[in-house]
């Protein structure tokens, strides 16, 4: 065969003796060589050797040849090699030609190829394949590129599935197959051939064994560059795959493996390997990917890796590399929980999102056995609340395992927790507080509840003590305890504006008449009549106008009570002008408002708009110290809010509105049969027997313990039975006629007859009973009088619900413009909770979220109102009529034991009835008394209410009026936090949109620079070299982490605490990721 050097001239062949080829010039150069001195062969051909051809070159020719050179030997650092001087460069190119000429016989390719092909011994075998590594590193990109193309790589593949393991000799035959395949993948061409062929990289993979470790770091070099070409992610995972398959085992488990081996660039190849086959875009295929890595042992290497405080700079980088990517994918699942809770917040949404989500799936089974376990929780709230702690840890730990790795599915012990124990825990945490907050919550009942009972008990005494001073008694005939007398010390809490309420024999009208004057106070209580009506001229008066005051037809005269407003009154309209439509205010009358209030502002708005159907105030309702005449909303009205108003509440072709049509249920009247108990009838003998029955105590018991009043023994219950079923006094009477034949008599008449001895037996019953269930009665009545009373003081003094009072009525006025409720000067209480019904015009939202927005804006400290409202829900459960039944009733117990004590006379020397009912007796009057000026008090404070936002008490319940403001701050409550939501996923849309484009342009800049680094051509030399180098610095996995790290960070740091402490939360002891056996 004929070769040439690198000049293009023939070389000659050793020891052959046989004639010299002809000589040629270098292509590059003929026709420009100089003519010298030279040999001639045997055919008289002039011959240059090579020392005469380099000296007859200029130094511009020299430079030439040694850069084709450089290029043709694949060298990288071309700069630094190409600073040498002339005579360095002559020296270089002529051992280069010098040696290539004495190399021997294995010179071409095909050579090569025909060589490795033979049967040659190992040791010829390992000398051919260390000859041909050296080739293909030295050789030029021509020369590689012919091998492949001559099936090189074909009979390196061929020898490298004979070559046998557990022999050192094979073990270096297969280290120098490897590493000449990867010297013939380092051109493009090279690459492009494995790409292509079927079994190359799966035949690599097969050599992915940890116990030979310099054969599977030269496999790990070539694998791991591979994984970053286009293409060479799929082939590497299906090479893998087919090789763990032949192998019977898991394909990423001998990479693993490697991973746990004391050579360390072994360990820093294999995670090359692993961040190459992570480095995918794909989110859910990146976090599958590296569950199948940590299923195969990785989690504990990587648990061991992050104790371990000194790491080589290699390997260091490469781990780093994965764990910011493992966090890299934390924060995007951060953002995905974050997502969640934005977008379903609704407990309904989400079981219905699951529900479509499994249904027809082998899932739907287990949801099912799921929910039907929760069923079994026992009923007991602490323990519910306990339980369901739990089962959200275990959840949360399963679903965010280990940064988001699945947990091993093939382990059967999945949890071993002691459940009993952790539910102990977190109910005695939950138990804790609790118990701190309902500590703290006791408290303050306490302290309200002394203060209250403190002011009735002092109302009550200054009440006596007026009537004291009326009747001329001396003071010291009352008992009063020192320093509750006027003026020593103790004295009511200023700014509780409540008079002292009346004595309780003379209870005030709960609901005084409109219109009708209210009689005077007491004498001695303090306060001084009210004043006479003004006359006329003097000025605004200090009360309303007396009914009647209204004057004739127009032109009217000045009502008395606005002469004092200054200037004289206003004409009567001029001739032609007309009045008023009938509805509508006409202008004297929007002028004449009592107490110097300024008629409402007249709106002026385009188009017709929803209504504030509220119930307008009459001003001739209001009082001087009504809350409507201080109203000054008009500061707040402005252009922009009527705008506002005019474009959310603009009214819509009216829709037609299905009749619901209220079914009123037929409420079943039991009738209960009044039973008569008499004596003698069979009916009555057998009630009392059973009772006898179920009290398991004898007549003679019974009669004891009634005779000693010992609570010990008896109950509510046995003394209800025994008033309930005792013959009447008449009957037993009867009975007593016939003690002398009382062995004789039926056994329940002998129990009614021993029970009947006891004298006014039936009113010791009732008494009795009375002093067993008075705590409990005292106990019913006590908080929802404190908690109103709190409740009534609350709404009248709460700066920030007066201030939404006045946002609410100018939002409605301007709604109302053009309507017989415009400019209206209040309205009624029980429009709060309809602000609700009134839509905008998108149907998306309504009044109430336009008013929670407004005051966000404008006043945000008011949306804390509520906050000042603490007591309102307590008191909309408040019945004052039952209140005041229960306080009756207690009343008429206290007078029949009163009467029971007046006539008490002592049937024996057990007989304690006088000695315990007598102090009982005194200490419950006192406790009526008390819980009866408490009553008063909390009346008056809502009649004080009814005066101050002018409406009738009467028709407006307590009960009412604070079940309408709980429900408006629940409404309101709800509202501002929906309108958060909707700014937020608003925002959220708005970013989503911004990290959409920059993401695409991210991606098309990535993927541009990506394909710069990583794109291979058929002529391209070094390929393998990049993307080494790419790899061991990790600057190609940190633009791609980067890249997506800035679009997963989560927005709200919130979500990803309670992530970060649900992956921390120890008190939960579980496991689920358990290795394979590594054997």
């Amino acid at each position: 065969m004929t070769q040439f050097d690198m000049f293009g001239t023939k070389k000659s062949k050793k020891g052959g003796g046989g004639n010299l080829n002809s000589t040629k010039a270098p292509l590059s150069l003929q026709g420009s060589i100089p003519s010298i001195g030279s040999q001639d062969d045997v055919n008289g051909n002039s011959v240059l050797t090579t020392q005469q051809m380099l000296d007859s070159l200029d130094d511009s020719e020299i430079d030439r040849l040694f850069r084709e050179m450089m290029v043709d030997m694949n060298v990288q650092q071309m700069d630094k090699v190409l600073q040498k001087s002339i005579q360095e460069k002559r020296m270089m190119l002529y051992m280069r030609e010098t040696t290539d000429t004495t190399r021997g016989k294995l010179e071409t390719p095909a050579m090569f190829v025909q060589c490795l092909r033979s049967d040659a011994n190992s040791e010829k075998l390992l000398k051919n394949c260390e000859s041909l590594r050296i080739a293909l590193t030295s050789k030029t990109v021509s020369w590689v590129k012919e091998f492949i193309d001559k099936g090189g790589i074909d009979v390196l593949l061929n020898l490298l599935k004979k070559v046998k393991p557990n022999k050192k000799l094979n073990e270096k035959i297969e280290l120098e197959l490897i590493k000449c395949f990867r010297a013939a993948l380092n051109i493009g061409h090279g690459v492009k051939h494995v790409q292509a062929h079927q079994t190359a990289l799966q035949v690599v993979c097969s050599s992915l064994r940890p116990d030979r470790a310099s054969v599977m770091l030269e496999a790990a070099k070539v694998i791991a560059p591979i994984c970053l070409i286009d293409g060479g992610h799929a082939s590497v995972l299906k090479a893998l795959t087919l090789a763990a398959e032949q192998d019977g085992t898991e394909r990423f488990r001998a990479i693993v493996q490697g991973l746990e081996t004391d050579n360390d660039q072994l360990k820093t190849a294999c995670m090359q390997i692993v961040n190459g086959i992570l480095d995918v875009d794909d989110y859910d295929f990146r976090v599958h990917l590296r569950n199948e890595f940590m299923r195969s042992g990785m989690l504990r290497i990587y648990e061991k890796l992050q104790t371990e405080e000194e790491l080589s700079k290699e390997f260091g980088c490469q781990f780093d590399v994965f764990k910011n990517a493992l966090e890299d994918d934390f924060d995007e699942l951060t953002q995905k929980l974050e997502t969640i809770s934005q977008d379903f917040y609704d407990l309904t949404e989400c079981f219905e999102m699951i529900k479509a989500s499994i249904t027809n799936t082998p899932a739907q089974s287990a949801l099912l056995s799921i929910l039907q376990h929760m069923l079994l929780i026992r009923e007991d709230a602490q323990i519910r609340a306990a339980y369901y702690k739990l089962i959200e840890g275990c959840i949360a730990q399963i679903t965010l395992h280990r940064n988001g790795v699945d947990p091993d599915f093939a382990y059967t012990q999945k949890f071993n927790i002691q459940v009993d124990e952790i539910v102990e825990r977190i109910k005695g945490h939950s138990s804790m507080e609790d118990i701190n907050v309902d500590a703290l919550q006791n408290r303050l009942e306490e302290a309200l509840t002394q203060k209250q009972e403190m002011e009735a008990k002092l109302a009550n005494y200054e009440a006596k003590l007026g009537q004291i001073g009326t009747q001329g008694s001396p003071t010291k005939a009352l008992n009063v305890p020192a320093g509750l007398l006027i003026g020593q010390g103790l004295k009511p809490p200023s700014g509780s504006g409540v008079p002292p309420p009346p004595p309780p024999p003379m209870p005030p009208s709960p609901m005084p008449r409109m219109g009708v004057p209210a009689p005077p106070p007491m004498p001695g209580s303090g306060v001084p009549p009210p004043p006479p009506p003004p006359m006329p001229g003097m000025g605004i008066p200090l009360a309303p106008p007396m009914p009647g005051v209204r004057g004739p037809p127009p032109p009217p005269p000045m009502p008395a009570y606005l002469t004092g407003m200054g200037g004289p009154p206003p004409p009567p309209p001029p001739p032609g002008m007309m009045m008023a439509p009938p509805g509508m205010p006409s202008a004297a009358a929007s002028l004449a408002l009592p107490f110097g209030m300024k008629p409402k502002k007249q709106f002026e708005v385009h188009g017709t708009l929803k209504r504030a159907n509220w119930k307008k105030v009459n001003p001739t309702q209001v009082t001087a110290n009504s809350f409507w005449v201080k109203v000054d909303e008009g500061k707040l009205a402005t252009d922009s809010l009527v705008e506002q108003l005019t474009s959310k509440f603009a009214t819509q072709p009216p829709k037609k509105e299905l009749k619901k049509e209220d079914t009123a249920g037929h409420n079943g009247h039991s009738k209960k049969s009044a039973k008569e108990l008499k004596v003698i009838d069979a009916k009555a003998a057998q009630n009392l027997m059973i009772m006898q029955g179920s009290l398991k105590m004898s007549a003679d018991d019974i009669k004891t313990c009634l005779l000693e009043v010992d609570e010990k023994r008896l109950d509510e219950n046995m003394l209800n039975q025994l008033i309930k079923y005792m013959p009447t006094q008449d009957s037993l009477n009867k009975l007593a006629n016939l003690k002398e034949d009382y062995s004789e008599l039926h056994d329940a008449e002998q129990f009614a007859l021993s029970l009947g001895s006891i004298k006014r037996l039936h009113p010791r019953l009732n008494s009795i009973a009375f002093k067993l269930r008075f705590q409990e009665m005292v106990g019913d009545i006590k908080p929802m009088v404190v908690g109103a009373t709190a409740a009534c003081e609350e709404v009248k003094s709460s700066r920030k619900f007066a201030k939404v009072l006045e946002i609410v009525l100018l939002c409605g006025n301007i709604l109302n413009t053009g309507t017989r409720n415009a400019q209206s000067i209040g309205f009624d209480i029980s429009f709060l909770p309809s602000l609700g019904n009134t839509k905008t015009v998108d149907q998306k939202s309504t009044l109430i979220h336009f008013l929670a927005e407004f005051i966000e804006k404008n006043d945000p400290d008011t949306l804390a109102f509520g906050d000042e409202l603490s007591y309102a829900e307590r008191a909309s459960k408040v019945n004052v009529e039952q209140v005041e039944k229960n306080l009756n009733t207690m009343k008429r117990s206290l007078e029949d034991l009163k009467t029971d004590l007046k006539n008490f006379r002592a049937q024996g020397e057990n007989d304690r009835f006088g000695e315990i009912m007598h102090p009982f007796y005194e200490q419950a009057q006192q406790t009526y008394e008390v819980l009866r000026g408490m009553f008063t008090k909390m009346v008056k404070l809502y009649e004080s209410l009814a005066e101050y936002y002018a409406f009738d008490m009467k028709k407006y319940t307590l009960e009412e009026f604070f079940t309408d403001i709980s429900t408006f701050i629940k409404q309101f409550d709800m509202a501002y936090a929906e309108n958060q939501r909707s700014r937020e996923l608003e925002e959220k849309r708005r970013l989503e949109k911004q990290k959409r484009e920059k993401a695409d342009q991210d991606r098309r800049e990535r993927q541009e620079a990506r394909r710069k680094l990583l794109t291979v051509t058929g002529d391209q030399e070094g390929v393998m070299d990049n993307l080494l180098e790419a790899l061991s610095s990790g600057t190609i996995f940190n633009n791609n982490n980067k890249a997506r790290r800035k679009q997963a960070r989560s927005t709200n740091p919130a979500v990803k605490a309670q992530l970060m402490r649900t992956r921390s939360r120890n008190a939960i002891a579980m496991d689920t990721m358990k290795s394979f056996d590594m054997s």
